[in-house]
């Protein structure tokens, strides 16, 4: 028999099996499994699944090993804009807005207002603190959350308001994630400074949800606190 004719190459390799086919075959098998759950993680990372668990995971971890409960009642507001209000010695004070209590800050009168609204009024928002403390940011800093025209205050007070809706419903869409920080950033935790030889602490970070929070009812909530802080 030709040794070099198909049929010959066909009987040496199916009859004899000098060559292990169906090793070959589980090989092939085994290669297309392990193809297909490479394409399946592809997709699921491009989807973002595996970021909402590693989110997930990360506010879990954080919250019981880090994060701390502490009384919304005991807290001021400041730390503002970024510009580390809470540092007054290095702070000119025109820069400064009031400490209040956060029971009694623009961003809790704000809510309580507007909270039953489908949307803000322009002319009423304009009668508001938070309106003015919007507007205090936009005359030093130059904006306020990248608005910088007053006129546009509006569209912040909007977007708060539907901050305060997800937080209220618990909503876990796209922007609202873990309940996210003021410009929703995702695993944004709420960060706050203790006041020294007080029950007191300064708001570092997440006025809009600390206010949405006490709104709500709530009487305490999970931050992270991160070094001490004073009021003049």
């Amino acid at each position: 028999m030709n040794k070099c004719s198909i049929s010959y190459i066909h009987d040496f390799i199916f009859k004899q099996k000098c060559i292990p086919w169906r090793v070959i075959e589980s090989w092939k098998r085994a290669i297309e499994s392990w193809r297909r759950i490479i394409e399946f993680w592809k997709y699921r990372i491009k989807s973002g699944w595996v970021q909402e668990r590693w989110n997930r995971f990360q506010v879990k971890a954080m919250s019981k090993f880090i994060l701390r409960d502490i009384l919304l009642e005991n807290l001021f507001t400041g730390g503002f804009n970024g510009d580390k209000q809470f540092d007054y010695a290095h702070t000119p004070p025109e820069r400064w807005h009031p400490n209040y209590l956060l029971k009694e800050s623009p961003h809790v009168k704000f809510l309580q207002h507007f909270k039953n609204t489908k949307e803000v009024n322009q002319e009423e928002f304009k009668n508001t603190e938070y309106f003015c403390f919007g507007a205090k940011d936009i005359r030093i800093y130059g904006d306020f959350f990248e608005i910088s025209d007053e006129e546009r205050l509006i569209e912040r007070a909007n977007t708060f308001l539907s901050l305060y809706r997800a937080v209220r419903d618990k909503t876990n869409g796209k922007n609202f994630i873990f309940f996210p920080g003021d410009c929703y950033p995702k695993n944004c935790f709420m960060k706050v400074s203790k006041i020294p030889k007080s029950k007191y602490y300064l708001i570092r970070e997440g006025h809009h949800r600390f206010a949405s929070y006490y709104v709500l009812g709530y009487k305490t909530v999970k931050v992270r606190i991160i070094g001490l802080s004073k009021i003049p």
